[in-house]
């Protein structure tokens, strides 16, 4: 996906999300803000979740790298469902763990 239009849309989920009508999107995405790792810049970005009894799940199937900011710094925030929870991300790397967390997810989900 292009830049520009990457931004456009990341920009409109955004807008949802933070507005009352984010129970269209809500369900199923989510607002991720985290701190750049060389820039100190804080930035939000949508993804994709799913929640289990006791935590939030972010599920993010990117090529992009700014998740790689989240490993250096993993104090986040996460607007789910319209409210804001403050967080410790964990990124899951090793891939027989993604693959096992892509099974449960697809398993869950039908996708």
């Amino acid at each position: 996906m292009p830049a520009a239009v990457r931004d456009v849309t990341n920009a409109a989920v955004e807008a949802l999300l933070r507005s009352p009508l984010h129970g269209i999107a809500s369900d199923d995405l989510a607002l991720v803000t985290f701190v750049g790792r060389s820039s100190g810049t804080e930035y939000t970005t949508p993804v994709g979740y799913h929640d289990t009894s006791e935590t939030a799940d972010c599920t993010i199937l990117t090529t992009s790298d700014w998740w790689r900011n989240v490993v250096e710094n993993p104090e986040i925030r996460l607007l789910i469902r319209g409210k804001e929870y403050e967080a410790t991300a964990k990124a899951i790397t090793d891939p027989g763990r993604v693959a096992d967390h892509v099974e449960r997810f697809v398993a869950r989900n039908g996708v």
